[in-house]
């Protein structure tokens, strides 16, 4: 998937007088996690029902983030595209590959989910 990556920031939290606790994403979240489920479905992912693996090489340029970050907001982006849930994921490989050269390679993330 091309385009700089993004780490899943924390959620913040609030309290509502009529319906409670709250929990709110920064906006960019949820159009990143839609990126990934669309690009997941251009490239013909197909649902998985059972178990998954889950491949991922993260090409960044100067890292923001810790890796965990990357891999949860790739995850909750292919809720429902790749699997019903992240919770199929029973094996994960992750690894950050550090840019120096941008302009020549580019940022992205490989994502690969292998039935299991």
């Amino acid at each position: 998937m091309p385009g700089r990556p993004l780490p899943l920031a924390r959620a913040r939290h609030f309290w509502d007088d009529k319906t409670g606790l709250g929990v709110r994403n920064k906006p960019n979240v949820r159009a990143y996690q839609d990126k990934v489920g669309w690009h997941a479905k251009v490239a013909g992912c197909r649902r998985i029902e059972g178990p998954v693996e889950l491949r991922l090489e993260v090409y960044v340029s100067g890292r923001r983030g810790d890796l965990s970050n990357y891999v949860k907001m790739i995850e909750d982006g292919l809720n429902g595209v790749a699997w019903m849930d992240d919770r199929q994921v029973i094996e994960l490989a992750a690894r950050f590959i550090e840019k120096h050269h941008v302009e020549e390679v580019g940022e992205g993330v490989d994502v690969e989910v292998i039935e299991r």
